[in-house]
């Protein structure tokens, strides 16, 4: 759960989500790319095994390994990254912005500027990065009143169809 003073957005996907707090935006690692190549290369592995048992079979059994080398990766890492959120919500805000392996602070000063897209999407500029998350709809109006407050005019917010 959220503390007033920490708002969180997802940074789309299992990488990382980014957390809003008066001292500065944290982007917290939630799956590091270490687990993410060893996830694909198990997978990889683990196919390739399968192909060279099922040598004689093949036909039958290609579908289900490319399958298997192309999708289980991508289930495995969104099943590894709820579980991550889970340890991190567990611990507590100040607890995971304090572990400096896996967060990355960017202070309000160093924040060209923040648009919000149509009430879901955020966009964070700084310096010549340029950051994207999603935003739940709960957390839209508190998080526009933080960054207002903290960055006043280099807010900008665009709202309609497109």
């Amino acid at each position: 759960m959220s503390s007033p003073q920490t708002i969180k957005t997802s940074g789309g996907g299992f990488l990382h989500d980014y957390w809003f707090t008066p001292s500065g935006i944290f982007k917290i690692e939630v799956v590091s790319k270490r687990r993410i190549s060893i996830v694909f290369l198990g997978c990889y592995l683990t196919g390739y095994a399968a192909y060279t048992l099922a040598q004689p079979d093949i036909l039958t059994v290609a579908p289900l390994l490319i399958l298997w080398i192309m999708g289980m990766p991508f289930v495995l890492l969104v099943l590894l990254g709820r579980r991550e959120r889970k340890r991190l919500d567990s611990i507590g805000p100040q607890t995971t912005l304090e572990n400096e392996r896996s967060t990355k602070k960017i202070p309000w000063e160093q924040v060209n500027g923040v648009t919000l897209i149509r009430k879901r999407s955020i966009r964070i500029s700084s310096g010549i990065h340029v950051y994207r998350a999603t935003v739940a709809s709960q957390d839209y109006d508190a998080l526009r009143v933080l960054i207002e407050s903290k960055i006043g005019e280099k807010l900008g917010v665009r709202e309609g169809v497109l």
